[in-house]
Order: C-alpha cells, then sequence, then structure tokens
C-alpha cells in the first residue's frame, strides 16, 4: 500500500517529499491496522511539501479504517480504507529557518537525516525565493 501512496503523491511533488509523504502515512496505516481490538480507527496527519509548480502545500490527510464483522462481506474483505485528501496554500514566508525546521521535523520524523535537511532546503529556497 506504501508504494501506492508514494506514486500518488509524486504526481504533485518532488521525490523527497514523496518518500517522506510514503513514510509518514504507512506509519499511520500500521498504526491504525494494528489495532486489532477496535472495528474502526482512524488518524490524521498533516505535512507541508513543495508541489510541481515549486509553491509551499498543506496536505491534511484523514485516514479511517473499518473492519468488517458480517460472514458474508468477511468473503469480500476484511476491511475497508478511506484517505481523505484536502490541498491547501500556505505561507511560509513569516517563518524563521528554525521554525522551517520544526515543521520538517515533526512532518517528517520518521524519514532520514539526510531526507530530512533537503526537504528543509527546498522549503527554505522557496521561502527566499522572490514572488512565493
Amino acid at each position: 500500500m506504501a508504494d501506492e501512496i508514494k506514486k500518488s503523491y509524486k504526481r504533485f511533488t518532488n521525490n523527497d517529499f514523496a518518500d517522506g509523504s510514503a513514510s509518514v502515512l504507512s506509519t499511520s496505516l500500521a498504526a491504525l491496522f494494528g489495532n486489532a481490538m477496535r472495528k474502526s480507527n482512524q488518524t490524521t496527519v498533516y505535512f507541508i511539501t513543495v508541489g510541481e509548480a515549486g509553491y509551499p502545500l498543506r496536505v491534511d490527510v484523514l485516514l479511517y479504517s473499518y473492519s468488517f464483522t458480517s460472514d458474508a462481506l468477511l468473503k469480500i474483505a476484511k476491511n475497508v480504507l478511506i484517505a481523505a485528501t484536502v490541498f491547501s496554500q500556505v505561507d511560509i514566508r513569516s517563518l524563521d529557518d528554525a521554525a522551517l525546521g520544526a515543521v520538517v521535523q515533526m512532518s517528517y520524523g520518521g524519514a532520514p537525516q539526510d531526507v530530512q535537511q533537503r526537504m528543509l532546503d527546498r522549503l527554505l529556497a522557496v521561502r527566499d525565493k522572490p514572488g512565493h
């Protein structure tokens, strides 16, 4: 499932952000499906990314899972996953280096340090680019 998520997010962002987004969502999915005690579960995550056109975006994702209990439905599927995604414009011009670093760390904490640094460098470049 993580590979499909990564492919989906690569449609609007570059590789580091797509990889980081897939990592965040994979971790969230593992937690979501790992709770076998509940019939339904949900979680929300968000992250800041840079779109293909070079503008920063905030991506909010609501993940909801439901495990079927009916024998008839279990013959078709064990569970269902809904991923609702909202893309919003975000203004990062007023954020200093430390604040942007914190955003990257909070959003992509599971990504390797070198990937996080490349994401931060990209956000800093976008912030400091005239016209953004």
